[in-house]
């Protein structure tokens, strides 16, 4: 409770100010309208892989026009590329879904701040790739260019994130229609979440043109919850940002083994393959009690962590009750025996009368909500 209650009073401050420890970034695209209908294309990079689709968007439903196509994202590890490189390949995918100039979504899932005019501007490369020219530029423009170059011009390209794509993709639900809050979550190698906002984003000021019930990706995982404990102090000051990023440390799974590691020493090989290793050890019938008890007390913690910022945030959405729901991301989330029921368990411990939050899960969540994005 009390996790949650300073995770609602950290979103506050970052819907009225700049610089604060929840940033609540607008992403300048409304609450889909009721009705929304086209045919647009998406494109989904980050990681290691890139995928494109065209999708037609209904209301209730959405039909895979074509792809999705993938390939391997250039990443420059190797030896630095340009940003012909990196975006070239990524146009090419594009055109082999493609039928002509249509509105291209483009979910980008790297530190970026999105404009006004829906694209947005590399801050910093992130997952080691190394693309020269690239930060600091308009990232939709560049791919813009790239089609160009092959003949094949979208539309507009909008830019997003990928937790904004999940939140743009639950708007497409029928249940949607009567949800009074709907929430992205990103709980995988990494965490975040993001909603559309039901007041003003007041550190906007009045002078500036807002769309209505605007898309604000939190980048929560900088959140720093109370109750930490010594181990994750430890861990945090061996990190490559002592500091920062505290919630993600206490609960996504790139750092789930390192927490292990650091209370049972000799178990490197756990903290390497994060929460996978972490949730085979606590099922193991051969591992030792106290390790495979510390593996579910770890990821039980998580799930309650998830349910603590979910609470919290449902706290702003729907602050007289209502009925929330949430299109949950992510390996962690989702192939973690037990995860989820923990973490509706928690939950609903959480809520108070009056406002019920339901968990989705869909297929192609980014493809659909870069669509839905370029639609608007």
């Amino acid at each position: 409770m009390d996790i949650a209650d300073l995770l609602t009073a950290r979103v506050e401050d970052g819907l009225a100010a700049d610089d604060c420890e929840i940033k609540c970034l607008p992403a300048w695209l409304s609450r889909p309208a009721l009705g929304l209908t086209g045919e647009a294309l998406a494109l989904d990079a980050g990681g290691t892989n890139v995928r494109a689709a065209r999708l037609r968007i209904t209301p209730g439903a959405t039909t895979l026009l074509a792809g999705p196509a993938s390939a391997s994202l250039p990443t420059g590890r190797d030896k630095p590329i340009d940003a012909p490189a990196f975006f070239g390949p990524q146009a090419a995918l594009v055109r082999e879904v493609s039928t002509g100039p249509l509105p291209l979504g483009y979910c980008f899932s790297y530190p970026a701040v999105v404009r006004p005019d829906r694209d947005a501007v590399l801050l910093r490369w992130t997952k080691e790739v190394k693309v020269d020219g690239v930060v600091g530029q308009p990232v939709g423009t560049l791919l813009n260019e790239a089609l160009v170059a092959i003949n094949a011009p979208s539309g507009g390209v909008t830019v997003l994130n990928d937790t904004v794509a999940s939140l743009m993709a639950v708007a497409t639900l029928p249940a949607a229609e009567t949800a009074d809050g709907l929430i992205g979550l990103i709980v995988g190698t990494g965490t975040n979440m993001a909603c559309f906002s039901n007041g003003p984003i007041t550190k906007l000021g009045d002078d500036v043109t807002v769309p209505e019930s605007m898309a604000v990706n939190l980048e929560s995982g900088n959140f720093t919850p109370p109750h930490l404990t010594d181990t994750d102090e430890r861990l945090d000051l061996a990190s490559e940002n002592p500091g920062e990023h505290r919630f993600e440390k206490a609960l996504s799974g790139v750092y789930l083994g390192k927490l292990l590691a650091a209370e049972i020493p000799g178990l490197a090989g756990v903290a390497e393959k994060g929460a996978a290793a972490v949730t085979a050890l606590r099922v193991h019938p051969n591992a030792p009690p106290a390790a495979r008890e510390l593996a579910g007390t770890i990821l039980d913690r998580s799930a309650d962590l998830v349910a603590a910022g979910l609470a919290g945030l449902a706290r702003v959405l729907v602050p007289r009750g209502g009925n929330v729901l949430v299109q949950a991301e992510g390996g962690l989330f989702w192939g973690a025996p037990g995860y989820k029921d923990r973490l509706d368990q928690t939950l609903a411990q959480l809520m108070g009368e009056g406002t019920r939050v339901v968990i989705h899960r869909m297929d192609n969540a980014n493809l659909i909500g870069a669509a839905v994005a370029a639609l608007q």
